[in-house]
């Protein structure tokens, strides 16, 4: 847990300098989480605004290690972000971006992983995405979708995730007093 800790203090601060507001820890719907963190403002993509919404979650502590669990929290996260928008999903023009994150200090499982690599969240109806993030501490990983062989719709919002998360937990994970 401490190493998890010292992830999110350093992941919290690096959120913070790029403008996000960030609750740690943040309980969503009665799921304890370690950090939520939301975009202050929308910003412009293609066709539409988008506010990021982040949760990250303790893959053994607030998950048990379980997919399952990992879909719920989503489901959870997914309905509280949705709340605050008061326009349904169709008629949308600011959308959310949302990104479960779970970190672990003893890493994933086999389906997880590939859960994670082959999936994205966009409604048929469009109007908000998501999409999971896997952080292995002690492997300094971090799994996620990203086979974009083909056009997918709804991509350049989990693509601008992706583009500010990544390095960003790369580097948390990486600084010069390592985690592990």
């Amino acid at each position: 847990m401490e190493f998890i800790q010292t992830f999110i203090q350093r992941i919290s601060a690096q959120l913070q300098l790029q403008g996000f507001q960030v609750e740690v820890p943040s309980t969503i719907a009665g799921t304890s989480g370690l950090m939520y963190a939301c975009s202050r403002q929308p910003y412009p993509l293609v066709f539409t605004k988008v506010v990021d919404h982040f949760l990250f979650l303790d893959w053994e502590n607030s998950l048990f290690s379980r997919k399952d669990h990992l879909l719920e929290a989503y489901q959870v996260f997914n309905r509280r972000v949705n709340e605050k928008f008061g326009v349904p999903n169709l008629f949308r023009i600011t959308i959310p971006n949302m990104a479960l994150i779970a970190v672990s200090e003893s890493g994933f499982n086999e389906e997880t992983l590939d859960y994670a690599r082959r999936t994205y969240l966009v409604p048929w109806k469009g109007g908000e995405v998501g999409q999971f993030f896997l952080v292995d501490l002690p492997q300094k990983t971090v799994t996620y979708h990203r086979a974009y062989q083909r056009k997918q719709y709804g991509e350049a919002p989990l693509r601008v995730a992706q583009d500010r998360l990544v390095p960003m937990m790369m580097e948390c994970m990486n600084k010069e007093h390592h985690l592990t």
